[in-house]
């Protein structure tokens, strides 16, 4: 007997969602908006999947420029996904931050890999979410590294984030500066 899915998942709610959020940074194109996550900017440019310029995460790419540089968001769009090693979507979409992460085309200090989510439950604003942030707001992976390994439900998070990075990473384990500036350009948005 097939599998039923939920009436969301039959109607086409993911795609729904994806058009919701390109819609959504095409009026910011529009009006000369601001791009989150990133400073002061104006959205320049959107790329409906972006697979065609070569990039892995393809649901959206999105230029902005600031008055110091020009930026790049790589959106991927998951009206609900789950924050876990076990989830297979979210693996792919770790694999897929990873590849351009380590892309020629990507810039580690300007452009961001962005999750998409209709909304955020309160472990990944509090616990995923913050370490993101923590790793933005440290200098250095050792700050970074102490003030996680300070709060267990953080470091666990962090621990998920390295094993995903590491099968990413053709099961070679990755160096803990690789890891911060990772999580550095990687935000959620809900």
């Amino acid at each position: 007997m097939a599998e039923k899915g939920t009436v969301f998942q039959t109607g086409g709610g993911g795609v729904n969602f994806e058009q919701f959020i390109q819609a959504s940074f095409s009026v910011t194109l529009l009006v000369k908006g601001n791009a989150p996550t990133l400073p002061s900017n104006e959205v320049s440019e959107i790329v409906l999947q972006a697979s065609n310029r070569g990039w892995a995460t393809d649901d959206l790419l999105v230029t902005a420029k600031s008055k110091q540089h020009q930026h790049k968001l790589l959106i991927q769009a998951k009206h609900n996904l789950t924050f876990s090693s076990d989830n297979t979507v979210f693996k792919e979409v770790i694999t897929a931050f990873w590849k351009d992460f380590n892309s020629p085309q990507f810039n580690k200090t300007h452009d961001r890999l962005i999750i998409a989510k209709s909304r955020l439950n309160n472990i990944e604003r509090n616990h995923i979410k913050t370490l993101l942030n923590y790793a933005k707001t440290h200098n250095s992976e050792s700050d970074f590294l102490s003030e996680v390994n300070r709060l267990k439900s953080k470091k666990e998070k962090l621990d998920m984030f390295r094993q995903l990075l590491q099968v990413a990473n053709d099961s070679t384990p990755v160096n803990d500066a690789d890891l911060w500036q990772f999580c550095r350009v990687v935000d959620i948005l809900g």
